[in-house]
């Protein structure tokens, strides 16, 4: 009998036990994986307080990396000699995006990105994709000198125009013969004499050059040398003649010296190359040229000369600008 009490007892204890035992709960579900942070890199040929091509890029590439919440880096004044390297090391560390915001660059992409065909590449201004993870997103690189060239042949008075590049590239002469043949259809009498600088950063070597054109009887010069681009402005203001700049608005450098300036928009090239990557509206593989018909390519307001430029000069500008939208003038030769 004590033994069955002593059993129903140890019973009881461990009905109570299990009782006051908290329960065992499920193990928490994982939180859910957030989306990857797209990571970008960008590299650029010169600095990106150039005033003008790598600056209005890199602006781009900030907005848009607050939109997106963007991995963004960047590398800016890369050399030729340097730019595959950097390449290279952007595509092995893991970004999902490389993009060369340079037309000269669009050799080493390709090159570069047959050796990573996993990562994707642009070239912003770049005239060339030879590989499937690969797109190129340009202007056409003349026919906003064209304009230049136009407006430039009715508004000169000694016939003499200068035009500053930063080579003697096929791209280049392209663009020299674009606004030499643009201003010789306005003006038979003009005559057009090209320099050009060898770098992006050399603004000292932009003044030089366009001091020299003042010096041979230029009263227009039309200067598309990067940040050289700043030494020729200055250089047209204190030798009392016009200057048209080029790829952005530059007229706030010297408001009574830039008539106007060819825009290329190379904001828009990161833009559209960005938000074609993450909205899948490009296709990679392929080369996207776009000019004045497409919005990409034009001559900035004209600002302070807005009521200094004759209205005939004006609208024979604007006919111009309809032929080039509507196909009706031949490419020129880039030789």
């Amino acid at each position: 009998m004590k033994k069955i009490s002593t059993l129903l007892l140890l019973a009881m204890l461990i009905s109570i036990l299990v009782g006051c035992a908290p329960a065992v709960q499920a193990p928490e579900e994982a939180p859910e994986e957030t989306e990857k942070q797209l990571r970008v890199g960008v590299v650029f040929s010169t600095t990106i307080k150039d005033e003008g091509y790598a600056q209005a890029a890199h602006g781009a590439l900030m907005e848009l990396k607050d939109q997106y919440n963007l991995d963004v880096s960047f590398q800016e004044s890369v050399t030729d000699a340097a730019v595959k390297d950097v390449l290279r090391n952007y595509a092995s560390e893991g970004y999902d995006l490389v993009i060369a915001h340079q037309l000269y660059f669009t050799d080493a992409v390709n090159e570069v990105a047959a050796e990573f065909p996993d990562v994707t590449f642009a070239v912003s201004g770049g005239f060339r994709a030879d590989h499937p993870n690969v797109v190129a997103v340009d202007a056409t690189n003349w026919e906003a000198t064209y304009l230049a060239g136009t407006l430039a042949g009715l508004m000169t008075e000694t016939n003499q125009l200068g035009i500053i590049t930063v080579s003697e590239s096929p791209i280049a002469k392209r663009m020299v013969n674009a606004f030499r043949g643009a201003a010789e259809a306005q003006n038979p009498d003009v005559q057009v004499k090209h320099v050009f600088t060898g770098s992006f950063d050399d603004v000292v070597k932009g003044k030089e050059m366009a001091t020299a054109l003042i010096k041979d009887g230029a009263d227009i010069v039309y200067t598309n040398c990067g940040a050289g681009n700043m030494g020729a402005i200055e250089a047209a203001a204190e030798g009392g003649v016009y200057a048209i700049g080029s790829s952005v608005d530059l007229s706030s450098k010297a408001p009574d010296t830039v008539l106007t300036s060819a825009v290329l928009s190379p904001a828009e090239y990161i833009k559209i190359i960005i938000n074609g990557y993450i909205n899948g509206d490009l296709e990679w593989g392929k080369y996207y040229p776009m000019g004045v018909g497409e919005g990409i390519e034009g001559l900035a307001p004209y600002h302070n000369f807005e009521n200094k430029i004759p209205q005939d000069v004006k609208e024979k500008v604007e006919q111009v600008k309809k032929d080039l939208a509507d196909g009706k003038i031949p490419v020129p030769s880039d030789q």
